[in-house]
């Protein structure tokens, strides 16, 4: 019996491997073929500022939008991975291609956290194919815009710190350190590439400092210190330049503004009339970004229940299929059929997840995803909620469905062969979620 659940643990792992490899060259060379598609037209002006950084960086190691003014109204990360590409000749189809790399390495991440999650490979090769029946990913992927890469950072930054968190692996003290600064720079990375991805660094340290021990405490402050310092590098050039404090970048006002302003809908994205909040006179990049932050807080002040009523419905809109107005060049009622139906798919196992949540008992690490999940739709509805900026979270989604449903074929399948309580090349990491509230694929 237990040569034949050796057997099947093995086939299992070959087949999740090959699928795993395929999917990601697949991602690859469709990206290319659909890239040269798409040709040199851009159509959004958010990928047209991106790449002019990208070009003035390249051309003269000047952070700017015109090649003349300096600016830190776009973070800094993806505007720079561009400007080591954008010499090549067709550089819009290179940019692109390079997106899919990205997005196929991230593929390859998440597949490896759902398999760590499930302790299953199983649970990586649906991932693989999840990420097939969510075509958005792939979409998105062919814009020039930094949701690619920020999902692949997100999902470096969680793996790096599941494997600091990992109580199997008995590492050192000093090489959990070593773990926590990759951790730190690949968050402090992230947070450059968007920054309001610095909720999830908070979440994941303070996920981190509640286990109460001296190495996760350690390491939680450790991924806290570095992940803020390589931030403040790029502050230290904000501040230079400007001669005032700019975290990251002078766009932060102005979103938060386009989401608490009279003529915001839950749903309106940038398209919010701001007419009527123009200054009386111009304003510098600095100026204009408190000016539009002052006048946000005093639409909140003056609008307690107004506000308030508006955030609940951006917060349902967090979880809208809809592409949204933004996109209304591209948007056609295929489209909205796909979201539909691929992103409630996701959330109808999450649901049925959380449902079984007493048999299939959530472990602490997929605990902390769906708490990254669900609180960064409580922190973006401060702002406004889009879709695309949810795309690099929805790959968490992915990550928790493929190790549930990874967990129930499993004990199916242990069930019809004996009753033995494991299958897949992992077994031996039961004991990794015994502390941590049970394994997924373990009953009360």
């Amino acid at each position: 019996m237990r040569s034949r659940l050796a057997q099947g643990a093995t086939v299992h792992t070959s087949k999740s491997r090959n699928i795993i490899i395929v999917s990601a060259a697949i991602v690859i060379a469709g990206g290319c073929l659909y890239s040269i598609n798409l040709g040199l037209a851009i159509d959004f002006w958010d990928e047209k500022e991106y790449l002019e950084i990208a070009r003035s960086l390249a051309g003269g190691w000047l952070f700017s939008r015109d090649s003349v003014n300096p600016t830190a109204f776009r973070p800094p990360a993806y505007p720079a991975m561009m400007a080591l590409f954008v010499e090549f000749d067709y550089e819009v189809v290179v940019l692109r291609i390079l997106n899919y790399v990205i997005l196929a390495c991230t593929l390859v991440v998440a597949a490896k956290v759902a398999s760590e999650i499930a302790s299953s490979r199983m649970a990586g090769g649906l991932a693989a194919g999840f990420f097939f029946l969510y075509p958005v990913l792939f979409y998105t992927a062919g814009r020039l815009y930094p949701q690619t890469l920020a999902a692949f950072f997100l999902l470096g930054a969680l793996y790096l710190l599941r494997n600091i968190d990992d109580n199997n692996l008995r590492i050192g003290l000093s090489r959990s350190v070593l773990r926590s600064v990759a951790c730190g720079i690949v968050f402090g990375l992230l947070i450059l590439t968007v920054p309001t991805f610095i909720f999830s660094l908070l979440v994941c340290v303070i996920w981190l400092v509640l286990k109460f021990d001296k190495k996760s405490l350690l390491s939680g402050c450790v991924i806290l210190v570095v992940a803020i310092g390589v931030v403040l590098v790029w502050s230290a050039r904000n501040y230079y330049v400007f001669n005032s404090f700019i975290f990251v970048s002078t766009n932060s006002g102005l979103n938060l503004l386009l989401g608490n302003s009279k003529n915001t809908l839950p749903n309106s994205g940038v398209d919010v009339d701001l007419s009527s909040y123009e200054p009386r006179e111009p304003l510098g990049e600095v100026e204009l970004d408190r000016y539009y932050r002052r006048e946000a807080i005093q639409f909140i002040v003056s609008n307690p229940e107004r506000a308030a009523f508006l955030y609940l419905r951006k917060l349902v809109n967090y979880f809208n299929y809809k592409v949204g107005q933004v996109s209304k060049v591209r948007t056609v009622g295929m489209q909205d059929i796909i979201m539909f139906a691929s992103y409630n798919f996701l959330l109808a196992i999450l649901v049925v997840r959380l449902i079984f949540s007493r048999r299939y008992l959530i472990g602490r690490y997929e605990a902390l995803l769906l708490a990254i999940y669900f609180g960064n739709a409580l922190f973006s509805a401060i702002f406004f909620t889009r879709v695309r900026f949810r795309l690099p979270f929805d790959w968490l989604l992915i990550v928790v469905a493929a190790s549930f449903l990874a967990s129930v074929f499993e004990r199916k399948f242990v069930e019809s062969n004996g009753g033995a309580t494991r299958v897949g090349p992992q077994a031996s990491g039961d004991d990794r979620d015994e502390k941590d509230g049970g394994s997924p694929l373990r009953s009360r």
